[in-house]
């Protein structure tokens, strides 16, 4: 399972969801001392993945559709991330990304490299429509299922900072979380829209496995106290058993591949990050974006190198 190797013929999925709420706007310390806005950060991390994307998808002087991809932003509504591509027309191929880039770099920042071409805007506005995220994304994988069962399953990379305010009477339920034992939480988070919809994704399959639904939330909190991958829920507060719950397991034969991005992870791990910091988030998404593309004859780059 997970090893079917991809092709032109037998492409991959991935589904981008990008929170862009008001809340998105706060600023968070890196590393090199600067500050930025959740939502740069993550419009740089999406941007790069893209590219990465790209050149996988190069052969000698050809753009070859092995990668699919759809990028969404949620907040009050739901938009396409990528200005020049309607939303209508996600999944697009590595053929239609070449040509809907919306800035192109000549130069570079020293310590988190702009790739050569970005896609994505910067937004943070309004409120957090997470529900309407994962129902688009339903509606997009059941599409894409049933035409690609020779393919490597799809997988969902959803990146917030916060909650969804779409979900009804959200705010009960967390009030019910603080009163039970962990059985009736449980019970609680399974009553929830947004659970019932992730499990639906998660039991699509194609012939080599199920969709692999992975959830970050990023902080802006510069001291690492987060959640890297956890496979036990005994301890986690309302917002990260949500997320925990949301998340698929990660199926052991991906386990090697998450050692060489530095995460060491026990069985039951779940495809999830809790006030994650940024080099944990830019990791965190490099596995979960490039973990089939196993192809010693491309080279998914994050330099200036053009495509």
């Amino acid at each position: 399972m997970y090893d079917q190797k991809i092709s032109t013929n037998n492409p991959t999925l991935i589904v981008v969801l990008l929170d862009q709420s008001e809340s998105m706007h706060k600023t968070m310390l890196l590393p090199d001392g600067h500050l930025w806005k959740l939502s740069d950060l993550v419009k740089l991390v999406t941007d790069k993945f893209l590219y990465q994307s790209l050149s996988f998808c190069r052969k000698e002087l050809k753009i070859t559709d092995r990668v699919e991809v759809a990028v969404i932003g949620y907040n009050s509504d739901l938009n396409s991330a990528l200005p020049k591509v309607s939303m209508n027309n996600f999944p697009i191929g590595a053929s239609i990304l070449k040509s809907s880039y919306i800035k192109k770099n000549e130069h570079n920042d020293e310590t988190y490299k702009f790739p050569r071409y970005e896609w994505v805007e910067s937004i943070s506005k309004n409120t957090t429509s997470m529900v309407l995220a994962f129902q688009k994304t339903q509606e997009i994988i059941d599409n894409w299922i049933p035409n690609h069962q020779q393919s490597s399953p799809p997988i969902i990379l959803n990146v917030t900072d916060g909650m969804p305010t779409d979900e009804p009477d959200f705010n009960d339920y967390e009030k019910e979380f603080g009163g039970r034992n962990r059985l009736e939480n449980l019970l609680t988070v399974k009553g929830m829209k947004i659970y019932q919809i992730a499990e639906q994704i998660k039991n699509s399959k194609t012939n080599y496995g199920n969709t692999l639904m992975a959830n970050a939330h990023i902080t802006t909190s510069s001291v690492n106290t987060g959640l890297k991958f956890p496979n036990d829920d005994s301890a986690l507060d309302f917002s990260s058993f949500l997320l925990y719950h949301l998340s698929s397991e990660i199926p052991s034969e991906l386990f090697a591949n998450a050692r060489e991005f530095g995460f060491n992870l026990q069985p039951g791990a779940r495809f999830f990050l809790h006030n994650s910091v940024v080099d944990d988030f830019m990791n965190f998404f490099e596995f979960g974006s490039t973990m089939y593309f196993t192809d010693d004859n491309s080279k998914p780059a994050l330099d200036n190198s053009d495509t």
